[in-house]
């Protein structure tokens, strides 16, 4: 009995010895078929080996293990053991420079193309941005996408257009009576400005009209109607300004058109009308506003100018230098007729 127990046991030891011998020649006895897949090669590369680790079968490929690890993401390490026939992918790495509304910084990404790169970033596209490339453009080493960011902004403004005051003749009117048939009214204009941003930088503004109400011109009558004279209101007036004249010797005050004057000046005197800009004074023009030299005469000044009347220093214009004053007329015609004259002007008390 106890030697059929040895005899067994014998036998038994014999069959799991060959068990394991069998089995290391099924490992390292048949050849398995190994598939390298790399993304930016439209061929995948076969290799047939032995049990082996993938970085012998990237020697044995005929490629160098460390030079694949550094511009290759893989699905396994390179020390995995491959004793079966499978398929292996590796991604290329790729170095790509990124400037974002002026901001540049570098990536590296295994993604096949732009968009998907920024995807993987987390950067989304507004409807106005620019990009330099398509988003189903394949990315490549070294590539550099430029993402310019574009903005647009909107204001409303309210411009007031001031009225003018235009003047016609009267032949009903006495001359010079002036009678207002009808009072100005200013207009205005709502705009919009559209302004367009670049990385935050303003490039352009495009300016709309939304609304506009055209002014209300002021109508001034101005009486040309001649009163006969007679014999007697000659002699009256003249005894007047005689009185007049006597008057101020007797006084020592010196007057014109009967108004007391400290001075007076030599001038050269022009003529313009409106600009639809304020005066120097910050008031609108009208007849009577004299634009000067403010060294020779000081704003505020009130002025008699023969042929004109009386005028006061309200403005001033980068060629009224020295001894020159320009005249203020509501209409173009006027200061035409009024042209350039050398004129005395007297400066009233």
């Amino acid at each position: 009995m106890r030697k059929r127990t040895t005899w067994i046991g014998a036998a038994m030891a014999v069959l799991a010895v060959a068990g394991i011998f069998a089995g290391v020649l099924t490992f390292y006895g048949s050849q398995h078929e190994v598939v390298l897949h790399f993304s930016d090669r439209e061929q995948p590369v076969t290799v047939k080996a032995h049990a082996a680790t993938l970085s012998t079968l990237l020697e044995k490929a005929g490629l160098d293990p460390e030079e694949v690890a550094a511009r290759y993401e893989c699905d396994r390490p390179l020390e995995a053991v491959i004793n079966q026939d499978t398929q292996v992918q590796f991604r290329r790495i790729y170095q790509v420079t990124l400037t974002e509304a002026g901001q540049k910084r570098v990536y590296e990404t295994t993604q096949p193309n732009v968009g998907a790169f920024l995807r993987e970033q987390g950067i989304s596209l507004n409807p106005l941005d620019e990009l330099n490339v398509e988003p189903d453009t394949p990315i490549a080493d070294a590539m550099h996408i430029v993402i310019d960011r574009i903005e647009k902004k909107s204001e409303k403004k309210k411009e007031i257009l001031p009225f003018k005051t235009t003047y016609e003749k009267d032949s009903r009117l006495a001359k010079g009576k002036e009678r207002v048939e009808k009072e100005g009214k200013n207009g205005y204009r709502v705009i919009q400005l559209i302004h367009t941003f670049k990385n935050g930088e303003k490039i352009r503004t495009v300016r709309k009209v939304l609304e506009e109400v055209p002014p209300q011109n002021k109508v001034v009558r101005v009486g040309t109607k001649v009163e006969p004279r007679n014999e007697r209101s000659r002699l009256v007036a003249s005894r007047s300004s005689t009185r007049d004249r006597a008057a101020s010797s007797r006084s020592g005050t010196k007057t014109v058109a009967g108004m007391p004057y400290k001075k007076t000046i030599r001038v050269v005197a022009t003529a313009y009308t409106h600009t639809g800009q304020r005066t120097a004074t910050g008031v609108y023009p009208r007849r009577g506003t004299v634009a000067v030299d403010p060294k020779v005469i000081p704003y505020g000044t009130r002025l008699y100018i023969p042929g004109y009347g009386v005028g006061i220093a309200q403005d001033t214009g980068s060629a009224i230098v020295g001894n020159r004053i320009d005249l203020f007329y509501e209409t173009a015609r006027e200061a035409y007729r009024w042209g350039m004259r050398t004129v005395t002007i007297y400066i009233l008390e």
